[in-house]
């Protein structure tokens, strides 16, 4: 049985068959996890334990994301679009103008691209495939998706411009306010 949160959290994302990725969007969105996740996996995984580490504040916090929330985080995990999507309907559904769902939507337009989570402040979402998608994804993702900021990237990072014409190896960051 879990007495730490680190291990509950293990359990509830095997239990539960959540995946790494999904496991850090929930850590990064804390609201998110607090207001979906938590009431649907952790209760149900280790209900004994949940007593116990309820009674305990700085617990419950971590719990609910007031501690563990991380307003800058990329996924180390590149995803299908459509895993990708169920993970942010459960994590980060909407906000603002960002509709996970509908983005999911629009993603499935374009076979053969992979996406990364990311919270920049905000939602963010990196994606990388062949330059003629991403190029096309570029000029649709304002109309299509609302996205508030587009831009191209070097794979392993690096500075973002706003405009910078797609280069070979380049990512796709789209960023919602």
């Amino acid at each position: 049985m879990a007495t730490k949160l680190s291990d509950l959290l293990t359990e509830a994302r095997k239990a539960k068959k959540l995946s790494k990725a999904a496991l850090g969007m929930a850590q990064a969105y804390g609201d998110g996890w607090s207001d979906h996740a938590y009431p649907m996996y952790v209760p149900q995984v280790v209900p004994d334990a949940m007593e116990k580490l309820m009674r305990d504040t700085d617990v419950r916090n971590k719990l609910r994301g007031m501690v563990d929330r991380n307003l800058n985080w990329r996924s180390d995990v590149w995803t299908s679009p459509a895993e990708w999507t169920e993970d942010a309907k459960l994590f980060v559904p909407s906000y603002n103008n960002f509709e996970a769902a509908g983005v999911g939507k629009w993603l499935s337009k374009f076979p053969g691209i992979q996406v990364q989570a990311a919270r920049e402040g905000s939602v963010a979402l990196y994606v990388k495939g062949d330059g003629e998608t991403l190029e096309s994804m570029s000029q649709q993702a304002e109309d299509q998706a609302a996205v508030d900021e587009v831009s191209f990237e070097a794979e392993g990072g690096g500075s973002t411009k706003l405009g910078k014409p797609y280069e070979q190896g380049d990512v796709l960051r789209l960023w919602w306010d």
